[in-house]
């Protein structure tokens, strides 16, 4: 018999005979996943068969010998074992209050999925998913980290005061930005298809293991379309950049006009595919234990027999992620209200310059989700005091926190609707 390992895609063999008639269980050697293994279905009708003569046996026996093990005995150990057990949970529930609040928080979230098998309106159950604050945070870390690794690559491609430094810093920062987010997006999807698939909640570290186990799985079937995007944008800034030669530079750029038009119209169309791959690749990868190579062509698979429904459950899922996105900006947008108002009242003119020294450059990668008056508050000054320079960074990073955790929910939302949409597209495939 053949199986794998559903935490790590371990694959491995037994001969049948080594399986019991009752099954058992045995843990991955690579990630320790506890693997529940059954017989082929002629052994357990064998095995079935074979229990019923060892009862009749037993039936002539009017007083078994004090060594012999019946079932009745077994049957009391049983039901003296399960009040013990009881006791010993409640005490450890007591022992432990904030995880028996984390569990019934968790249980009341749900995982995503309305019943046993996948429907449409699975797209909106999955609004709850970024509900349970393991898969936000995670997300919202990846966010954050990679916003300010990209803020820091640009500042030193500033530094050396070069077009060129100034470009490759952006290039780096942004494939480092994108490459800790989808990490992030990978471990609350998978996390989220696994438990859609149970039906209950499941540790984070599954999710965990599975990313940190297939990191270029992961990561390459998007990225992909990012490299694609990248060398269009190269090219681009290279062509510009033989712009700025005296005299001829500019007549050079003015005949390549129409290839670098034609070069930014294919990135945007690999942005575009970026984003449809982006929505349902994870699932089909993991399910199917497919390449990065062999899962773009499977995702792509997906759109291109499925374009109306796939691109109904785009349009559907991105309208609510906007919806989200604008109702969590203008919570923040009231809360920032609240503060201007009721700390201009307290603090005087000295907020002012606080704001005013929040470095603008902290909000460099979220520009592209970010709304432009949003980003129009923060601008690159400073204050009149090396402490109004500190306040601008605490308050800064406070408030990049916020951002990220805001494009955490719509990310984790995104990804687990991605889930449902997969499924669907494959049950209809079966169908």
């Amino acid at each position: 018999m053949r199986y794998f390992c559903p935490g790590c895609g371990s694959k491995y063999s037994m001969p049948d005979e080594d399986i019991p008639a009752e099954g058992m269980s045995v843990n991955c050697e690579k990630c320790g996943f506890n693997i529940t293994i059954k017989p082929p279905r002629h052994k357990r009708a064998t095995g079935s068969s074979s229990k019923t003569p060892p009862k009749k046996a037993k039936e002539p026996l009017q007083a078994p010998e004090p060594e012999e093990k019946t079932p009745v005995p077994e049957a009391a150990e049983t039901a003296a074992a399960i009040p013990a057990a009881e006791p010993r949970a409640k005490k450890e529930a007591q022992k432990h209050p904030s995880g028996a609040r984390v569990g019934r928080y968790l249980a009341a979230i749900g995982t995503g999925k309305s019943g046993d098998a996948f429907r449409f309106r699975d797209l909106f159950y999955t609004l709850a998913v970024p509900l349970d604050f393991r898969k936000l945070l995670v997300t919202g870390v990846a966010v954050f980290v990679g916003s300010l690794l990209f803020s820091g690559l640009g500042w030193l491609g500033v530094k050396t005061q070069s077009s060129v430094g100034v470009m490759i810093g952006l290039i780096l920062g942004g494939v480092i930005f994108w490459a800790l987010v989808i990490l992030g997006m990978g471990v609350t999807s998978h996390l989220a298809d696994r438990e859609m698939e149970e039906g209950k909640h499941l540790p984070l570290g599954e999710g965990i293991r599975y990313v940190t186990g297939n990191p270029l799985t992961v990561l390459g079937t998007p990225f992909l379309f990012v490299i694609g995007v990248l060398a269009s944008g190269v090219v681009i800034a290279v062509i510009a950049l033989i712009g700025r030669i005296p005299y001829a530079g500019p007549i050079v750029y003015g005949l390549t006009f129409p290839f670098s038009f034609a070069v930014a119209l294919v990135s945007v169309l690999l942005a575009i595919l970026f984003v449809l791959i982006t929505f349902s690749y994870l699932p089909a990868v993991r399910c199917e234990q497919l390449g990065p190579w062999a899962g773009a062509k499977r995702a792509v698979a997906l759109i291109r027999n499925n374009v109306g429904h796939y691109l109904l459950d785009v349009l559907v899922v991105s309208a609510c992620a906007y919806l989200l996105f604008l109702l969590l900006g203008m919570a923040v947008a009231a809360a920032m209200g609240g503060i201007g108002w009721v700390g201009g009242k307290a603090m005087g003119a000295d907020l002012s310059s606080v704001f005013l020294a929040v470095p603008a450059a902290l909000f460099g990668a979220l520009v592209m989700v970010m709304p432009d008056a949003m980003l129009m508050m923060f601008q690159a000054a400073s204050g009149p005091g090396w402490q109004f320079s500190i306040a601008g960074w605490l308050v800064g990073l406070t408030l990049l926190a916020v951002f990220s955790l805001m494009s955490a929910f719509v990310l984790t939302y995104f990804s687990a609707a991605g889930v449902v949409n997969y499924h669907l597209l494959v049950d209809k495939e079966k169908n």
